[in-house]
């Protein structure tokens, strides 16, 4: 029917636990965070009581629990708009982590006049030589792009071609996507690793910031840097207002520390990477991705 639910970047993800914290997806900047689209809960609340949740019925829990998180009952039960996905165009481009500064250079020109049809994220990462890793990664030190674009081929390349120009691709995914496979634009591994997770919002793009982040990733980096561009439809209020803070975000920066010995030093790197970020976050992040690395929340100053 030419119709889909927003849903995040992995298919893994639980859809009410995302939901209800946000939601952030490849098609966020289109048509906003899952939240938005909520038109109905049921949920079972401290009380004992189970509860219809809608703007008319339980307005104030309405407002809440759509980007408030779960802590307001147990969900039971969630009704959700689907928005129209006629086309989507999608898929990763793998370079050489060393053209991590050009590359960075060309994503801020792409990101500062995207269409809200298009949502761009770039991911360093070194990848394991095992096998289920492409055989062009492994081993390898590499800047993941993630595309995701609503709308034509022709259209989609002409707004990526300076990521395209910065250095031939190790390996490159994108093309005509049907619904079922957004999940390989970001390629997130589909079996639960430990992990270790630090997360900031930047208010918009700043030199300095970028430097802060190209002086944590390299060869040896303990630690995945992941950077999402947001605005679009995330940063406009819903119809019905809802809990989703920091709507004027412009990019999220996400952290996430390998599995295996390097632990907590990939613990530690986090933190003070997220420390060194503080100047333009505040120490604020998205609900979603509300993780401190050897820490707590409040030490986050959250």
């Amino acid at each position: 029917l030419g119709l889909a639910p927003l849903c995040g970047s992995a298919p893994g993800v639980g859809a009410v636990s995302s939901t209800l914290g946000g939601g952030l997806g490849p098609l966020g900047r289109r048509y906003g965070y899952s939240a938005d689209r909520v038109r109905r809960l049921r949920a079972v609340t401290a009380d004992g009581e189970a509860r219809d949740i809608t703007a008319g019925t339980e307005p104030d829990l309405f407002w809440a629990i759509r980007g408030g998180g779960g802590n307001f009952g147990v969900t039971t039960e969630l009704e959700l708009d689907l928005v129209p996905l006629s086309a989507l165009y999608g898929g990763g481009l793998y370079f050489p982590g060393q053209a991590a500064a050009d590359l960075l250079g060309s994503f801020a020109a792409c990101t500062a006049g995207a269409p809200d049809e298009l949502t761009l994220s770039i991911a360093f990462i070194t990848f394991p030589d095992i096998e289920p890793v492409p055989a062009p990664l492994r081993g390898r030190f590499t800047a993941h792009v993630r595309v995701a674009y609503l709308g034509d081929q022709a259209a989609a390349e002409a707004l990526i071609a300076p990521l395209r120009s910065v250095a031939p691709p190790l390996l490159d995914t994108v093309r005509a996507l049907p619904v079922t496979g957004i999940g390989s634009i970001h390629a997130d591994p589909a079996q639960p690793q430990p992990v270790s997770c630090g997360s900031s919002i930047l208010p918009g793009w700043d030199d300095a910031a970028i430097d802060v982040l190209l002086g944590h990733v390299g060869g040896t980096t303990p630690h995945m840097l992941e950077l999402r561009h947001l605005g679009g439809a995330l940063g406009r209020p819903p119809a019905e207002g809802n809990a989703v803070g920091h709507r004027g975000a412009q990019f999220n920066v996400f952290t996430s520390a390998y599995p295996g010995p390097a632990f907590t030093a990939a613990a530690q790197a986090q933190a003070g990477l997220h420390r060194r970020l503080r100047p333009w976050s505040g120490g604020r992040m998205l609900y979603n991705f509300a993780a401190v690395p050897g820490g707590s929340a409040a030490d986050a100053g959250q």
